[in-house]
Order: structure tokens, then C-alpha cells, then sequence
């Protein structure tokens, strides 16, 4: 019974020993903690050397930094009525303004959201005739049917790409290195197809138009000889 005992009043003394110690430990940890604080204010209070009088900035109550105008006038002759106040003059400072695009110069310069922003390139002469051929597909592809096309001019906003092949797709149906030109015009004009059948063209329109005029002129050859 007394081992027993004795056992309770060692483990009692010893956790009121450890709840000592950590009170202790928490005081200490506080008294450090303001110390530092006051370090710091005091640090902050320090003199400058500089006569606080005399000195045209001043702090507000909410920590922004102003001129004084019990010290400071500011002029842009640098004359000032009061001897005892200093003279801050004017100046001003010319700098290119930086105005942001407008949306009106947004929309000149693309087709605008409705058409996935697209824009109004520079158009060349390689280009120019690239429209020019689109215009005239009904010609160049003829068995197939387009819609008819009434506008007068070339588009204002477009955009040119290229066509990739797939690997899945025959060799066949793919375009060689020597097939492949820089403009639709060089593509078509290198088709032999398409070339035998302008050629074929052009001489049928070539023949209806010179006997158009073979007819006119013997007509009015005619003429001339009833007249006589």
C-alpha cells in the first residue's frame, strides 16, 4: 500500500511539474514577442538627423505621404509671396499619349466575332488572281454547279491556307511535290486536263465570234451592191 502511495504523489508531482513548465514557457514566449514590437517602434522612432520643421513632406493619419503647404508653395514662375516657404515649380512633362484600338478600329481591321475575327490582308497580285479563278469556278470546274456570284469586287476580308493530305489517303489522290505550285493559278494552268479543255474553249469562242463578224461584213457587203 505504501509503494502505492508512494507512486501517486510521483506521478502527481510530475504533472503538475510539466503544467508549470509550459506556463512558464508561454510567459517567456509572450515577453519576447512585445520586446520585439517595441524594438521595432522604437526603431521607427529614431531621429533622422533631419529638422522635421523645415521638411515640405508630410504624413496623414492614414499614412500617405503629401506635400506640406505650411512649408511649400507651389508656383510656376517660382515666385512666391511668403520668404519663409520654399518654391516647387511646375513642370510638365509632354509624352506620347498611348490610346487603346478602339472596337470601331477592331472591326474595320477584322470581320468582327460573328466571323471568327478574321482579317483584311494586303492583297497582292498573285492573290488578286487567286480571287479572280474563285470567281470563275463555274468555268474551271465544270461538272460542278456553283451559286451564282453577283458580286462586282474582290472580298475585303478573307483568308488563304493550304490543303494537307492525310497518310490514310491513296497516293493517287495526293499531289506530288511537282504538282504542288505557290498559287492557284500555276496548279490550274499545270493540269493538262484543264488545259486541253480552255485550249478546246477559247478556239469555240474564237470561231463564233469571227463568224458572227464574217456574217455582218458579207451582209453589209450585200448591201452596198443593191445600193449600186
Amino acid at each position: 500500500m505504501d509503494n502505492d502511495l508512494s507512486l501517486d504523489d510521483l506521478l502527481l508531482k510530475a504533472s503538475e511539474n510539466l503544467k508549470k513548465k509550459e506556463k512558464e514557457e508561454e510567459v517567456q514566449k509572450k515577453s519576447n514577442s512585445d520586446s520585439k514590437i517595441s524594438n521595432i517602434q522604437s526603431s521607427s522612432q529614431l531621429s533622422t538627423g533631419v529638422d522635421n520643421r523645415n521638411f515640405y513632406l508630410k504624413r496623414n493619419k492614414n499614412g500617405v505621404v503629401k506635400l506640406d503647404s505650411a512649408v511649400v508653395d507651389i508656383t510656376e514662375n517660382n515666385k512666391i509671396n511668403n520668404k519663409n516657404k520654399k518654391a516647387l515649380e511646375k513642370v510638365k512633362i509632354e509624352g506620347q499619349s498611348f490610346n487603346l484600338p478602339k472596337e470601331e478600329d477592331k472591326k474595320t481591321e477584322t470581320a468582327g466575332s460573328k466571323w471568327f475575327d478574321m482579317p483584311a490582308p494586303e492583297i497582292t497580285p498573285e492573290i488578286k488572281l487567286d480571287l479572280q479563278l474563285i470567281k470563275m469556278r463555274n468555268v474551271l470546274d465544270r461538272k460542278r454547279h456553283y451559286k451564282k456570284d453577283e458580286s462586282k469586287g474582290l472580298p475585303k476580308y478573307f483568308q488563304v491556307g493550304r490543303i494537307i493530305e492525310d497518310k490514310s489517303e491513296y497516293f493517287s489522290s495526293r499531289l506530288t511535290k511537282k504538282e504542288r505550285k505557290n498559287t492557284l493559278l500555276d496548279e490550274i494552268m499545270n493540269d493538262v486536263n484543264s488545259r486541253q479543255y480552255f485550249k478546246r474553249k477559247f478556239n469555240e469562242i474564237q470561231k463564233a465570234s469571227q463568224s458572227g463578224i464574217k456574217k455582218s461584213y458579207n451582209k453589209g457587203k450585200k448591201g452596198k451592191k443593191r445600193r449600186n
